[in-house]
């Protein structure tokens, strides 16, 4: 028979880590630890820049959209 595992009642991030690198396909885990493992220093810091990057280049306040739209910085020129 065909088998999906479902793995859950998690206590600590580090398990959901293990389920899922010994191959659990799915997992159910509260948002109490969740949160917390979408979060890494590096990932903020990335954003950071990219958004410093972004004002630098467009204008705070600009969203892609409105790159896309022409409303960038080439159009105020």
């Amino acid at each position: 028979l065909p088998t999906r595992i479902l793995a859950a009642s998690f206590k600590m991030a580090q398990q959901i880590r293990a389920v899922a690198l010994a191959g659990a396909h799915a997992a159910t885990i509260a948002p109490d630890l969740f949160e917390p493992m979408i979060h890494h220093p590096l990932t903020d810091q990335g954003l950071r820049g990219f958004a410093e990057d972004w004002a630098a280049v467009y204008g705070a306040g600009r969203t892609v959209l409105d790159a896309l739209a022409g409303a960038g910085p080439e159009a105020d020129r």
